[in-house]
């Protein structure tokens, strides 16, 4: 079961993040992680995967399962506590790492959907929509490491007449390793996101040669679908006959 060739490797979220690294370890998933390193690929970790990538994760109440503490990957210089407290949160985010930042740059990945004004209103910065679900608070442990987004909660931004001014209550989430080859956040959602999964494809390595050689735009995929099914539905079922079943 080694892992196939690639350039980016995600790690995604678990609902029992120990049970899931002890099977990943059990796989050789580890060493294939680091020799995907060595030879100059990526990784990213979403929440639970963030937290694997780090050097402990400890769950004292038992939470997830027996209690215990459990040792890392070891690829980030983190530790994650698990807490009883539960963090739901709809977030906005923005890239803040540099690498990342010029990642952005490189090419147009913003569309007026996610400009928020920001306090200089001569300036734009690009947001784009997470969400949080998690127990576990991870430390970052090598001040080398620095944060991959600036996050806010949405129901804590301001707004008026359209124009957003979330800075003020914004914190920091995710880290980038000192050599910029792995990425850990606890945002979900972002690969959703179809300007920011191309600014992490890029960093990734991924060229792209045309303005159709970027990721896929799941909102206008999935709208296309419905419309499908709609079509479907209204071709082939008798609506008089179902309205009059309902009524």
């Amino acid at each position: 079961l080694a892992l196939p060739k690639a350039d980016l490797i995600i790690l995604p979220g678990s609902k029992n993040v120990r049970r899931d690294l002890e099977l990943l370890k059990s796989y050789g998933w580890d060493d294939d992680i680091k020799r995907h390193l060595r030879f100059g690929g990526k990784v990213f970790g979403i929440c639970g995967g963030y937290q694997i990538l780090g050097k402990k994760i400890c769950d004292p109440h038992g939470l997830e399962d027996i209690a215990g503490d459990s040792e890392g990957l070891g690829l980030l210089n983190t530790k994650t506590i698990l807490h009883k407290e539960k963090t739901l949160k709809q977030c906005a985010v923005r890239f803040i790492h540099h690498v990342f930042l010029m990642s952005e740059n490189s090419d147009s990945v913003n569309n007026s959907n996610n400009k928020i004004e920001d306090k200089n209103p001569e300036e734009t910065v690009s947001y784009f929509s997470s969400y949080e679900i998690h127990n576990g608070v991870t430390q970052v442990l090598d001040a080398r490491c620095k944060s991959l987004f600036s996050v806010t909660q949405k129901n804590k931004i301001q707004s008026t007449d359209n124009h957003f001014s979330p800075r003020e209550n914004e914190y920091e989430d995710g880290i980038v390793s000192s050599d910029n080859t792995i990425a850990g956040s606890y945002q979900h959602g972002i690969f959703d996101e179809q300007g920011a999964c191309d600014i992490i494809l890029r960093w990734a390595g991924y060229k792209s040669t045309s303005k159709h050689s970027r990721s896929i735009d799941l909102a206008s995929h999935r709208e296309t679908q419905l419309n499908r099914l709609a079509d479907v539905i209204d071709k082939h079922l008798d609506q008089n006959f179902l309205s009059a079943l309902l009524n």
